[in-house]
């Protein structure tokens, strides 16, 4: 059976998707183009408006998702800012497509610069 994003949206208000190599970003958009899933601001999902992360809502609009939101959601503070980012589950795309169990992203994969 053929995992859908969906599917993690029907218990969660959001997703944030983490799409490390090229080939992860591809297979994220055509599964995007098949929901005709389009950004927050109407435009249309394409590989030139696919980022590293992106943020998915049941509607099926998408967002960028920052570094610094990224960063900011694994810290256990970051519970108690305006913004709770800690909450929302993180996918590994590729993982997920895989089929793996492993999929959710607990630990920030990206080092801090400077």
């Amino acid at each position: 059976m053929k995992r859908e994003l969906r599917d993690l949206l029907k218990v969660n208000k959001k997703v944030w998707v983490c799409l490390d190599t090229p080939e992860s970003r591809k297979q994220f958009v055509s599964e995007m183009a098949g929901q005709k899933a389009m950004l927050t601001n109407g435009d249309l999902f394409t590989m030139e408006t696919c980022g590293n992360i992106m943020s998915l809502t049941p509607d099926g609009k998408l967002a960028y998702v920052s570094m610094m939101a990224w960063a900011a959601s694994f810290r256990p503070e970051s519970e108690t800012l305006h913004h709770n980012f800690a909450g929302i589950p993180k996918i590994d795309y590729a993982a997920w497509m895989e089929g793996r169990e492993d999929y959710l992203i607990e630990r920030n994969r990206y080092r801090r610069v400077g």
